[in-house]
């Protein structure tokens, strides 16, 4: 469990913030390394019972981080407060939180956008069901929490 003393001022309301809705979250939390993001990066890491993904928020000294994901397949999403408006701070946060639940719940999923050469160009994430249109593209991976909605599309 991470002392919340450490943390940036931002990430230490956030993580007000998320524990309250989460508490289970708590004994998750840890400290992220200095060289990530700076000091005070408030980190925790959901993993898929699936074991092969992985939902990860930070909260950092100005933004937090959402990102989810394989090894091979992942995406990620700041969620960033207007530095004149200290009420944008909630709404971030909510924000952000309203993004994992909709990846825990799958009804959001990432996706991948690979060339022919096997390259990934792009990474997003979508409603489920929902097919990005990017011509040209030769397959397009997507991946959901617990793998039932987990797909290839070959867009040709």
């Amino acid at each position: 469990m991470v002392d919340l003393a450490a943390l940036a001022p931002l990430a230490r309301r956030f993580a007000d913030y998320a524990f309250a809705r989460h508490p289970e979250w708590r004994a998750l939390a840890t400290l992220a390394p200095a060289e990530w993001e700076g000091p005070g990066v408030l980190a925790v890491t959901l993993r898929s019972p699936r074991g092969d993904r992985a939902l990860e928020v930070f909260g950092e000294a100005d933004r937090v981080t959402v990102g989810f994901g394989t090894a091979t397949d992942h995406w990620h999403g700041h969620y960033e407060p207007w530095p004149d408006d200290p009420t944008s701070e909630a709404a971030v946060f909510a924000e952000a939180l309203e993004t994992v639940a909709g990846l825990l719940a799958e009804t959001r999923v990432i996706f991948t956008l690979y060339e022919a050469d096997g390259r990934p160009t792009t990474f997003g994430i979508a409603e489920a069901g929902e097919r990005p249109d990017y011509p040209g593209t030769h397959r397009i991976e997507f991946r959901s929490w617990l793998g039932t909605r987990d797909a290839s599309m070959f867009p040709g």
